[in-house]
């Protein structure tokens, strides 16, 4: 008995696995009506097994073309649904709206859908589904979708044409496959439409799409209104560039003043420190660097090259004429009970009081040279933040999605800001400062525009997947506005421009090493006493190395004043191996390495169909089982 079964068994159980939820058959007729809308019936004949489909199916039909590019993306479909039936007995529906489109389901949630083989109908209207495009009317529609859940055995179109126009007028083709697929067929004239049969399989992900065009004046097509999502961010776009060019015009423009000549001195009560924090306008590395290399030139510190640089305090007397910033940072570093530090982890909490105290100091000094115009810089980071994480939680549906977009945006526009500072005074050393390497600086200033260029067009470029190109430039242009005003907006006072233009001439003086160049600025004769004076700002100013090319050219000549002259002493193992150039600038960026390292640490902490692809035109999503 049992070997009698066993056939019947395997044939049952072979029978049930190839019994899968599937799309049988898959038709659709599109009804091309006068201003080239739509009327669209779909006939879904489907096996269920409730898997997957247990109350119904659902239906994704999207606003606009996946990837919408030119006139597509900036003008939405709008659908009417006009009713759904279950083997041509209606049923319940309901839609969802999203920011892409709407989802239609069909089926009632207080009852499961029949088992086995079945047809869905729906049919709905799509207001604006043609464009005019080069003098014809176009028409592309993704008859399927291409994201369902399932397979599709058989598929079929038939575009019914409206009185008047001729089937033989009308190119059209169907492109099937998976998304971005070019494989395609022409649709066959008959009766008054065009129709197109698909017998292969269409497995999950791939889909068939419509393209069809015709001349314009034998089916005009109305011009579709402008998508509210792409109307609304132009009109925050250009209240945005408007507010920041007032903004600026008002209280972000530096002062003028003369043009930058080569200066051999540093503006009168500007420490080195004060320079750096002046040039970047911030706390920087380079700030602190400049700090130690100003205290160890005054003769208050003695600084031992290597990884990780040793301060030594040495017995001279401060007094009031040591500027506020630089009398902090030493009593912070290396006080008289602790007369050395090496700046390693092990003193990271030291050195991270040092670094907050000396940026207080230099906030204060610096005050009368910087108007910071908070409120205005604020205002439009804040307007440009609020407004992009509105617009992701809204497409996206979600509250986190928001949140996360809009913490991303802002910190992309205080880095943004920061890096254009970056590329701004790359050009002026480009410009300005003959010892420099040039294309040093052109890279730098680069690679800057090339960030804050960059994130924001492959970030509209991601968002125009969804919501269209339109309104993906749009948002890119939000964001680069808010960073080009986050950065024009400080300005300078009129006794800042006044000093920022002397450390522009000083820059110039310091950089340039040729000595013909030097004779014909009229330059002093350097000597160990303002070769180590100077030394500080070279750091601050970022000319470091060209100025230690000199610093060497100098001791090469004059050796035995290499003490007065040098600011860091070698390590112990001897004298410095990279040259007296290399060893200058190897502590300099020594001391700025050890400062980002440890204050790092220490945070750490805390055609027709040229363009014909399946899964473009407006239409369909795709749709699943619920």
């Amino acid at each position: 008995m049992v070997a009698r079964l066993l056939p019947l068994l395997l044939v049952t159980l072979f029978g049930l696995a190839g019994a899968r939820e599937a799309i049988l058959d898959f038709r659709a007729e599109l009804e091309l009506l006068p201003g080239g809308h739509l009327a669209v019936t779909e006939d879904l004949t489907v096996r269920i097994e409730h898997d997957r489909i247990r109350r119904g199916i659902y239906r994704d039909l999207l606003k606009r073309p996946v990837a919408a590019w030119g006139a597509a993306s900036a003008t939405a479909v709008r659908y009417t649904i006009e009713g759904a039936r279950l083997d041509g007995a209606p049923i319940p529906w309901r839609v969802q709206t999203s920011a892409q489109g709407l989802r239609v389901y069909l089926g009632s949630p207080d009852a499961l859908a029949p088992l086995g083989v079945h047809r869905y109908t729906l049919r709905y209207r799509a207001k604006h589904a043609a464009v005019a495009r080069a003098g014809r009317g176009a028409l592309e529609w993704n008859v399927t979708g291409n994201e369902w859940s399932f397979p599709i055995e058989r598929t079929g179109v038939r575009l019914v044409l409206p009185p008047g126009l001729d089937p033989y007028a009308v190119e059209a083709r169907a492109f099937y496959g998976p998304l971005g697929s070019r494989a395609s067929s022409p649709l066959r004239p008959e009766a008054e439409a065009l129709v197109f049969r698909l017998d292969a399989p269409l497995p999950p992900g791939s889909g068939l799409t419509l393209y069809a065009a015709w001349p314009l004046a034998a089916l005009p097509v109305d011009e579709a209104p402008l998508d509210p999502l792409v109307a609304g961010l132009g009109l925050v776009l250009a209240a945005l560039v408007l507010f920041e060019v007032w903004a600026w015009r008002r209280v972000g423009r530096d002062p003028g003043g003369a043009p930058v000549i080569p200066r051999f001195r540093p503006p009168e009560g500007v420490s080195a420190a004060l320079a750096a924090y002046l040039q970047d306008r911030s706390l920087t590395p380079r700030a602190f660097a400049a700090a130690v290399a100003e205290l160890a030139a005054r003769g208050f510190l003695e600084v031992s090259g290597g990884s990780e640089p040793r301060l030594v305090r040495t017995a001279k007397p401060t007094d009031e004429r040591l500027p506020r910033e630089l009398r902090a940072l030493l009593e912070a570093l290396v006080p008289a009970r602790r007369p050395q530090l090496a700046l390693d982890r092990a003193h990271a909490e030291t050195l991270q009081e040092a670094r907050s105290g000396l940026g207080r100091n230099l906030a204060r000094r610096a005050a009368p040279y910087l108007r910071p115009n908070h409120a205005a810089a604020l205002a439009g980071a804040g307007a440009v933040t609020l407004v992009l994480a509105a617009l992701a939680g809204h497409l996206a549906g979600e509250f986190g999605v928001a949140v996360f977009a809009g913490a991303a945006v802002l910190f992309y526009l205080l880095f943004a800001a920061a890096a254009l500072h970056a590329a701004a005074l790359a050009w002026e050393r480009y410009r300005l400062v003959p010892g420099v390497s040039p294309l040093a600086e052109l890279l730098r200033a680069g690679g800057s525009l090339l960030f804050v260029f960059g994130v924001p067009l492959l970030g509209g470029l991601f968002l125009g997947l969804f919501a269209g190109m339109a309104a993906g430039l749009l948002a890119a242009g939000l964001v680069l506005v808010g960073a080009f005003g986050l950065y024009l907006m400080p300005a300078l006072t009129p006794e800042g421009a006044a000093v920022w233009r002397q450390l522009l001439g000083l820059a110039r003086y310091l950089g340039t090493t040729d000595a013909a160049e030097l004779r014909r600025i009229e330059a002093p004769e350097d000597t160990p006493e303002t070769l180590r004076a100077l030394y500080p700002y070279a750091v601050a100013l970022g000319v470091e190395s060209a100025f230690a090319r000199r610093l060497e050219r100098y001791l090469s000549v004059h050796p035995e004043a290499a003490p007065r002259t040098l600011l860091w002493s070698p390590s112990e193992d001897g004298a410095p191996r990279a040259g007296f150039a290399g060893f200058s600038t190897g502590v300099s960026r020594a001391l700025q390495t050890a400062y980002a390292r440890v204050g790092s640490a220490s945070g750490s902490g805390s055609g027709s169909f040229s363009g014909g692809f399946s899964g473009g035109g407006g239409g369909g999503g795709g749709g699943g089982g619920w």
